[in-house]
């Protein structure tokens, strides 16, 4: 065999056995993408009205690295008060007898989880907002608008879950004119959370 002959031979045989390099290891989904990531429970507080909310979220990567990601979200949600101010209408005296806050909103967000299991994250998002209220000599309101929120989140991972707390805050657009309600709207929200994103 000649020489040029017994390379090509020896390089076919060296490029077999080749094995290409492994990919980092990724966790796998712990549910389908199509169903929520995320699940918080918390309320508005936003002077005496106390509006509970449950939320659920979906996330998508945009950029992610070894331990931390920058998402798109999507969530909704809402609730119903259940403690109400006592000073409203023109002699201050009229008392607010329901109210709920529901939404729908989407926006970007940055994740992070370390090796030792600490986790935290920060969001910013808009949406729809439909709110109402009904209050002692005053028609019923019923709303739909706009409104921002932002928040951060710290947590801890047990398993394939990071559970914490977030805090969030959000504010109306613009409140629509004639809404007494409008001004309740949101505030701060403290809530716990549980993520299984991967």
């Amino acid at each position: 065999m000649s020489l040029p002959a017994l390379l090509v031979a020896l390089s076919l045989a060296q490029s077999s056995t080749y094995e290409a390099p492994e990919l980092p290891n990724r966790t796998p989904p712990v549910v389908p993408l199509y169903l929520p990531q995320a699940v918080y429970v918390g309320a508005f507080l936003n002077d005496a009205l106390l509006t509970p909310q449950v939320r659920l979220q979906w996330e998508w990567n945009l950029v992610r690295t070894h331990h931390d990601a920058f998402v798109f979200y999507a969530e909704g949600g809402g609730g119903y008060a259940i403690s109400f101010p006592h000073n409203l209408g023109a002699t201050g005296q009229d008392a607010m007898q329901y109210f709920y806050e529901h939404t729908v909103e989407a926006g970007i967000a940055y994740r992070a989880v370390y090796e030792n299991g600490f986790a935290w994250g920060f969001h910013v998002g808009t949406g729809p907002v439909f709110y109402g209220a009904r209050i002692q000599n005053a028609p019923t309101e019923n709303f739909l608008t706009g409104w921002v929120e932002g928040g951060a989140q710290i947590g801890l991972k047990a398993g394939p879950v990071v559970y914490g707390l977030a805090l969030r805050y959000a504010n109306l657009y613009d409140p629509p004119r004639h809404s007494t309600a409008g001004l309740y709207v949101g505030g701060f929200n403290l809530s716990l959370y549980a993520e299984w994103r991967p």
